[in-house]
């Protein structure tokens, strides 16, 4: 049949995946998300920077510093520089390779089956951060399959762009 599976989050108390399953797989990667679905999380929780160009980068701090093989602040430097570090080697060897994922990477992968709990760290310049995710939650048609966190200016931006989705403080 081609009728579409209407996903429905599941009622509180839910499994959370702490930026996907991170305690197996590098956080906040692709494979960490794509974990988190195979075990039947009931949503996962991911972080959101801008980059300098405007992309919205899935990573937990404010610098690659921690998680990847590269040095710098996500939000002074281009996708472009980002998208060439080594999200996985630090986690081990076994996960060279895995990159820092976007978030239209993300929802590509795995809009409709899971909720998604986002963790938006900056708004960036009017709201920017906000005003993309609600496009792309648009074009992916899940706008209520997630929710967004985050300090007040978050907050604050939410409700001026993005007053449809849901917060959570």
């Amino acid at each position: 049949s081609n009728e579409r599976k209407v996903f429905t989050p599941k009622e509180f108390p839910r499994v959370v995946a702490h930026r996907g399953f991170s305690k197996a797989c590098p956080e906040n990667t692709l494979p960490a998300f794509g974990a988190a679905v195979a075990l039947g999380a009931d949503e996962i929780e991911l972080d959101i920077w801008p980059s300098a160009d405007g992309e919205l980068v899935i990573i937990h701090d404010p610098s690659l510093d921690r998680t990847t093989d590269k040095t710098g602040v996500v939000k002074e430097m281009n996708w472009m520089d980002i998208a060439s570090a080594d999200a996985g080697v630090k986690f081990g060897e076994q996960w060279r390779g895995v990159h820092v994922p976007r978030l239209e990477e993300v929802w590509d992968a795995f809009a409709g089956q899971i909720e998604f709990n986002i963790h938006i760290k900056n708004p960036g310049e009017d709201g920017l951060v906000i005003r993309r995710i609600k496009e792309l939650a648009g074009k992916y048609d899940i706008i209520e399959q997630i929710y967004v966190a985050g300090d007040h200016d978050v907050m604050q931006g939410m409700l001026q762009y993005a007053p449809e989705i849901k917060r959570c403080c």
